[in-house]
């Protein structure tokens, strides 16, 4: 349940502090109280649970300012019911003799509390000069949530796009990102020449407001292995709360990481820059070139699979809580073009198909086992048909010829769509 607050033209807001799930049999109570137009030097906070729980308590001696928030805790704790049931409760406060009608909120009793994982899709591409400024902000998100933190590049326009996914996608600038398929944002915030990365709209403060967000369920990729060019995942998905119904679908996404295109380039602006922010890309730095040859692109998109949307019907639309759901796919990547199979990993996510947002992610290192090596194949009549503008040679080149001059090409290996064709 969602806060339920009635507001007044007071002297205070009352607010809760309480998580939507707990493991144990009771909860802490907790809640802030925020000063509006006055001083608030004494106050009484009640609460009531649909348990018959109650507790009061006074703070005094106080001098809360207008704008200001004081944090209280109750004494008494707040019984939960069994695994899966809410426990409705309402907190109010008094000050000097006024009383507001508070919040009403729930808390549920669950088995386990699922691991919050965010995905920042990063629209990104080597022509772009501001795209370091992406690979920045995600060096200093990686640094803040570790694993929690699951950042893809999905390229634009060069040697590592794939076509689906960057399409799927359909970004009008770059650098851009989407967090969890529900926000737009930006690696950084610019203001009188100035950069920063908090702020509104940029990758920091989407990621942070997902992180803080209820996450109903988790995914827990068991295996992702790569043999004889056919890379096998299993996966496993459960819920600690019973989700609204919807048609909940499955990607599997494969990234490489150490992906170092020879002969080719990224293009880098803040080369001339001074700002300290910048680190290593700007001026003086270690990549304070204007053009970056060798340079290793990590959590590079190689593939999406079965699509960018993800294929409806494989999963229950209404999933029940505590049920674990065990899923395994395979996906060819003899077409697939990789530089080093020993630094792909594996992400899954559950997408909510009604509303396309990210309901849970994972990601996992590959194990290799070294035989059967992607890469190259033989490309047939309907992949022909399905070629995208441009080809690239294995330097990272764009060929002078377009797909609909194929048999222009002198014979050789080349990149089609992120796979490796032979002519």
């Amino acid at each position: 349940m969602d806060d339920i607050r009635v507001y007044f033209d007071g002297a205070y807001i009352v607010s809760e502090d309480m998580p939507l799930m707990s493991t144990n049999g009771s909860a802490q109570v907790k809640g802030h109280l925020t000063a509006k137009n006055k001083a608030i030097k004494k106050f009484t906070v009640h609460y009531q649970a649909e348990s018959g729980d109650t507790d009061t308590k006074v703070y005094d001696n106080l001098d809360i300012q207008p704008g200001e928030t004081f944090h209280f805790t109750f004494d008494k704790a707040m019984t939960l019911g069994n695994a899966g049931e809410f426990q409705t409760f309402q907190i109010w406060a008094e000050v000097d003799g006024e009383q507001n009608a508070g919040v009403t909120d729930s808390i549920a009793r669950v088995n386990f509390i699922p691991r919050r994982k965010v995905v920042l899709e990063e629209g990104t591409g080597t022509w772009c000069g501001y795209c370091p400024m992406g690979i920045l902000a995600i060096e200093h998100l990686e640094k803040t949530y570790g694993d929690q933190f699951i950042p893809i590049a999905v390229h634009n326009n060069d040697v590592m796009t794939v076509s689906k996914y960057d399409q799927g996608l359909r970004f009008a600038n770059f650098p851009i990102g989407l967090v969890n398929r529900t926000q737009l944002c930006y690696p950084m915030l610019e203001s009188g020449g100035n950069y920063r990365m908090d702020g509104v709209g940029t990758f920091v403060e989407a990621v942070e407001k997902a992180m803080q967000q209820d996450q109903l369920g988790e995914i827990r990729i068991k295996s992702a292995e790569l043999s004889d060019g056919l890379l096998n995942i299993f996966a496993e998905i459960e819920f600690a709360l019973t989700p609204a119904q919807s048609d909940y679908r499955l990607i599997y996404v494969v990234t490489e990481n150490d992906v170092i295109i020879p002969n080719a380039y990224q293009s880098n602006y803040l080369a001339s820059y001074t700002q300290p922010i910048f680190g290593e890309f700007g001026s003086g730095g270690k990549y304070g070139q204007t053009y970056l040859t060798n340079y290793p692109f990590q959590e590079v998109a190689r593939e999406i699979y079965p699509s960018f949307e993800g294929r409806s019907g494989e999963f229950p639309h209404s999933p029940e809580a505590n049920n674990k759901y065990e899923y395994g796919e395979s996906i060819v990547m003899s077409n697939v073009a990789v530089a080093d199979s020993a630094k792909l990993e594996m992400v899954v996510m559950l997408v909510d198909g009604m509303t396309g947002s990210i309901v849970a992610a994972d990601k996992k290192a590959v194990l290799y086992t070294g035989k059967g090596e992607t890469g190259i194949g033989e490309i047939t009549g309907d992949a022909l048909d399905q070629r995208p503008q441009f080809i690239y040679d294995l330097q990272g080149r764009k060929r002078e010829y377009d797909a609909t001059r194929w048999e222009e090409l002198p014979s050789g290996i080349y990149i089609i769509d992120g796979k490796k064709v032979v002519k």
